[in-house]
């Protein structure tokens, strides 16, 4: 790809690179399970965001899909569409703000990835550590995944089941050993793997509205009751209903773009109303206290009940939502480590694809790792999955809550540029389009072009076909910027509140948050200066 924007081009910064591309196999159903795994998943482990008036948190419930959710995902199919790239909002960023700008933020979204498809491997292993009772029976999953178990609990387990609780250790490497097996065998494997992950995971949460929709109850939903931390609640929320900007990650592999975008919005925004606000109705209709909803397995609670109000047995719908829970965070794991892999592949293949290539023409293991599929297998070089593999066994030894607060305090800086970028861009498609530059069917209040301008810039692209027609949300450039308003401002308010709190009971030094945050904005630094310096290296040994 070679994007000409003004004066900013974002190439291989190689002499006679040609940044690869990933070959476009990914059907609409692909883009919809990766999506139903970046958007929601159901509901598992959603409980401790339920904690609070209930009246206010359904308020807030309704709120975010119309003021976060919705206009997220319409922005992200509307950049998806208009450039269609693999990388997504690393794409939309570097075209934006310029390449320097545009690398550090694919270092902070990889970062972010990174450390997101750590957590899922770790709660995949405890929830099988409370389901087996592997800890003593007053220890709940939340303790576990928080940090905050007494150190006799899980360093002494009871000793009738050693053995198997030190072999639960080894879950977290296991889960991405298998995935990892998976994702180097192509697009296709992939895909049939988060399908059958997707149904897995959705036929228990369907089950379960199926069978309490009918006994929600509305005087508990109306309760007002409680305590109320607004700047809680926001940030809550927040994690609740995010995930849309992760859509555009796949563009460059979509077979048809504007069509699978189209129906990916359609499909997930009421899928996360759904599977996030309905569920919260039926469990506050049986009043939990405040205890039970900082317990993470508390909807599983809700199912046994579910099922006995019913007239039948519900120990088969608990143990169906046990095993629903483990399949969703196994295919949560493989959508983020999707994530960071292409975000790689963007990164590297722009700056890197002509010592790669030379890499790939070698024989043996360095061509399996290094060559770029092509049509018929699909997918990335098998090098960003082995490396992403590798990276994830480290952060599966970090300390959950601790993973949390730095996803969401370095991520923020990421979401920010994404919607500055949405807004920016706009503009100058306007711009180009007033100037007479453009196809008048690509104007942004109309809708597509068949004519792969790339947003009305001036691009070049080998993807000109009948498919790549755009997707354009309308309304003007007023609409635009007042549909990124929101979210930026919830991101802005979860900024402040992670900076300004000491952090987490778990982390080994006070601020230890705000360090590793300051920390990863040097590393970019550093690692920008010396990929420069190795550049002008490079093409002055070139000239000579």
């Amino acid at each position: 790809m070679s994007i000409q924007f003004d004066k900013m081009a974002i190439t291989s910064t190689e002499e006679g690179g040609v940044p690869a591309k990933a070959a476009r196999t990914m059907t609409t159903l692909g883009l919809l399970v990766v999506g139903f795994f970046w958007t929601s998943g159901g509901f598992y482990g959603c409980e401790p965001a339920m904690d609070g008036p209930h009246l206010y948190m359904l308020a807030l419930g309704l709120a975010m899909p119309l003021l976060y959710s919705l206009p997220t995902a319409l922005i992200s199919a509307e950049l998806a569409t208009n450039y269609p790239e693999t990388g997504g909002q690393c794409v939309y960023v570097s075209l934006a703000c310029g390449p320097l700008v545009g690398a550090h933020n694919t270092w902070w979204v990889w970062f972010s990835t990174a450390v997101d498809c750590g957590l899922y491997p770790q709660y995949i292993r405890d929830t099988l550590i409370q389901q087996l009772d592997l800890v003593p029976p007053d220890t709940n999953s939340t303790d576990i995944i928080n940090g905050t178990v007494p150190g006799d609990a899980l360093g002494s387990p009871p000793s009738d089941n050693d053995s198997l609780y030190h072999t639960m250790q080894y879950m977290p490497m296991m889960v991405i050993a298998f995935v990892t097996s998976i994702n180097i065998l192509g697009v296709d494997w992939l895909m049939r793997f988060e399908t059958f992950l997707g149904v897995m995971a959705a036929l228990p949460c369907l089950v379960f509205l199926g069978f309490g929709i009918p006994h929600i109850k509305l005087a508990p939903n109306l309760d007002s009751g409680g305590d109320m931390v607004l700047a809680s609640m926001v940030s809550r929320s927040l994690w609740l209903y995010g995930g849309f900007t992760n859509l555009g990650v796949l563009a460059g592999e979509c077979k048809t773009p504007r069509k699978s975008y189209i129906i990916a919005v359609l499909v997930l925004v009421p899928l996360k109303i759904l599977l996030r606000f309905v569920p919260f109705l039926i469990a506050y209709s049986y009043n939990p206290t405040s205890d039970e909803l900082e317990t993470a397995g508390y909807f599983q609670e809700v199912a046994g009940l579910v099922g006995a109000t019913n007239s039948f047995s519900g120990e088969w719908l608990q143990w169906w939502y046990f095993i629903g829970s483990l399949i969703c965070f196994l295919g949560f794991y493989n959508a983020m480590a999707v994530n960071a892999e292409r975000t790689m592949m963007y990164f590297c293949e722009e700056r890197y694809a002509y010592s790669l290539d030379r890499i790939a023409n070698s024989n043996g293991i360095l061509n399996f790792l290094f060559r770029m599929p092509g049509e018929e297998e699909g997918g990335i070089r098998r090098f960003y999955i082995l490396f992403v593999a590798l990276i994830e066994i480290g952060m599966v030894n970090i300390n959950v809550l601790l993973l949390i607060e730095l996803e969401m305090l370095i991520y923020a800086m990421s979401a920010g540029l994404f919607f500055y970028s949405f807004v920016y861009l706009r503009l100058q498609r306007t711009r180009k389009f007033k100037e007479g530059k453009s196809d008048p069917s690509a104007a942004p209040l109309l809708g597509g072009s068949k004519s792969l301008l790339m947003g009305n810039l001036d691009a070049e692209s080998d993807r000109v076909d009948e498919t790549n027609d755009v997707f354009n949300i309308g309304g003007g450039n007023v609409v635009a910027f007042m549909m990124a308003v929101c979210p930026v401002a919830f991101f802005a308010i979860n900024t402040v509140l992670n900076l300004m709190g000491e952090g987490s009971s778990a982390a080994p030094f006070p601020y230890f948050k705000q360090t590793v945050f300051v920390s990863v904005i040097l590393i970019g630094v550093i690692a920008n200066v010396i990929s420069n310096q190795l550049d002008r290296s490079n093409r002055a040994s070139q000239v000579e």
